[in-house]
């Protein structure tokens, strides 16, 4: 699953999650939807905000049958249970490409060296600093509301927009639903990343041979110091790993084995 390139401020993600409720529920006819989504706002501004995020979720989110304008969605309401639960379905459903925005903002976003985005206060900002062709502010702007969902950034300030990283919120619900890392003791670090990587989309992102990108380095040293996890260092072993050198922490920055507590 793509995220559609058309990211957008109306675009949000809490509207493509009741649109996509209202679908899976399969209690509602399109016309149905429509009506309960912009009810008591009959105006044309709902109507083409409805619009705007339909034809942004269709053949994404949801998908109409075209011999019988049926709708159909591809979460299940278990996966809709509620707004954390439809993050966490995304973080395994969403794909990677190299010519789509959303795709080509992540990587710029997690997957470098970026360590201080609160000197980008608007969204505005973003763009000459990504340096990526065909994006402007509105697609920043509706890239960031994606983000803050799933996780990996949280807003210091909606007014001004100020972005930080949160990737160990991402992380630590995770390793709360695997119980059975905790069972293998330390493991290799590639072993450990390997297991993320299979349903955490982003993880692949943020790996540069044995290298981790600062904001994925950046988790792991919070999740050890809440004892989440432990790092090791083993002599003599060749698969060495590192992280992106800290600007406050003193710690070393390479290991070899990683122990889910």
């Amino acid at each position: 699953m793509l995220i559609p390139d058309s990211l957008r401020q109306e675009n949000m993600p809490m509207m493509v999650y009741y649109l996509c409720k209202a679908v899976a529920s399969g209690k509602y006819s399109e016309d149905e939807i429509k009506e309960n989504i912009t009810a008591f706002r009959d105006d044309k501004t709902s109507t083409d905000a409805y619009n705007r995020v339909f034809k942004f979720s269709e053949n994404v989110f949801i998908f109409k049958d075209k011999k019988t304008n049926e709708l159909s969605c591809v979460f299940s309401m278990d996966e809709l249970a509620d707004y954390s639960s439809f993050s966490s379905a995304l973080l395994e459903k969403i794909e990677l490409n190299q010519t789509n925005k959303f795709s080509q903002m992540l990587m710029w976003l997690i997957g470098s060296e970026n360590r201080k985005l609160d000197k980008y206060p608007r969204a505005e900002d973003f763009v000459p600093a990504m340096g990526i062709n065909g994006i402007d502010q509105n697609n920043v702007h509706g890239f960031l509301f994606w983000c803050e969902m799933l996780g990996l950034i949280s807003f210091s300030s909606y007014r001004s927009g100020r972005v930080a990283y949160s990737l160990d919120s991402v992380l630590s619900k995770y390793l709360e639903k695997h119980e059975e890392l905790k069972q293998e003791g330390f493991i290799p670090a590639k072993k450990f990343f390997d297991y993320l990587a299979k349903d955490i989309f982003f993880i692949k992102l943020c790996i540069h041979d044995n290298n981790v990108s600062y904001p994925l380095s950046q988790a792991i040293r919070m999740l050890e110091q809440a004892e989440l996890i432990k790092l090791e260092t083993m002599k003599d072993v060749g698969d060495v790993w590192h992280l992106s050198k800290s600007d406050v922490m003193v710690k070393g920055n390479n290991f070899t084995n990683i122990k889910v507590c």
